[in-house]
């Protein structure tokens, strides 16, 4: 008989299935790297960019609106006839009844006027641009609301200078014994522009200087519209700008700034969009 060959126990080779666990190629977090995140600060840039330029269009509003109010012959004229004739604080109560206004045709000062409103409208929601640019930050209450404030007293301020030309177009005896209460009620408007546009301003300052809390550079200190305003402005520096513009632009010199610091504000969250754009997400 033939040996018995027991069936060699080719145990089946055990294969432990070469533990090529599935290599933990664990999903590069490229992929779907919590998209969340990056959608919502699109959707803030866009908020940031979207409330900046309805704050230039406040400017650009009211500027139209000093245009219409100080009148054609504004065009030729030097900065020192807005300020001995035409400004209700600076000019003495004769000049302002001679104001050059009083040639302004009646539906033009009103429609200047309204403007002042409308721009006012654009202007606070330009300010949310300071709230949003700051989301943590404790200041941001204070600038936002700060100037915002400040903006509705401007509206309001600038609405009455459609007075100074009424007033400009009666007669000299009626035209003075209005112009002691116009120029009442114009500065107390004007000081409230004044305390809130500084506690706005103070908010806004603090914002700046901690880039690292807000979506604003530091630079753009520099184009704080309250410093701009007292040293061009409160100074009396723009009473010497000569003709053809210097009317114009000191007339408008408050709407210049705000115009500059929102153009500045929305530049810079465009453009550092942009660079979050380019930084490629790390792969781990």
């Amino acid at each position: 008989m033939p040996p018995k060959t027991t069936p060699s126990k080719t145990t089946p080779s055990k294969t432990t299935p070469s533990k090529t666990t599935p290599s933990k190629t664990t999903p590069s977090k490229t992929t779907t790297s919590n998209p969340k995140p990056s959608n919502a600060k699109k959707k803030k840039t866009s908020l940031l960019i979207a409330t900046g330029c309805c704050g230039l269009a406040g400017a650009v509003l009211m500027f139209v609106g000093d245009i219409l109010l100080y009148g054609p012959s504004a065009w030729g004229e030097p900065a020192s006839t807005y300020f001995s004739s035409v400004d209700p604080l600076s000019s003495a109560p004769s000049s302002l009844v001679d104001s050059p206004m009083g040639s302004v045709p009646l539906q033009r000062a009103i429609v200047g006027g309204l403007l002042g409103p409308i721009a006012g409208f654009f202007y606070v929601i330009g300010c949310f641009q300071m709230f949003l640019a700051a989301p943590s930050h404790p200041l941001r209450y204070l600038a936002s609301l700060g100037h915002i404030a400040a903006l509705v007293f401007v509206s309001v301020y600038h609405a009455c200078y459609s007075y100074t030309s009424f007033i400009a177009a009666a007669s000299p005896s009626a035209g003075l014994a209005l112009v002691s209460a116009h120029q009442a009620y114009m500065a107390a408007i004007k000081s409230s522009i004044k305390v809130c546009g500084l506690a706005g301003t103070a908010g806004l300052v603090g914002i700046v200087l901690s880039p690292t809390a807000s979506s604003y550079p530091r630079w753009l200190i520099l184009f704080t519209p309250t410093i701009w305003l007292m040293l061009v402005r409160e100074s009396g520096l723009l009473v010497d700008l000569p003709a053809p513009y210097g009317h114009i632009v000191a007339g408008g010199s408050f709407n210049i700034v705000f115009f500059l610091f929102f153009l500045a504000s929305t530049v810079a969250t465009a453009t550092s969009t942009d660079k979050t754009k380019k930084t490629k997400p790390k792969i781990h």
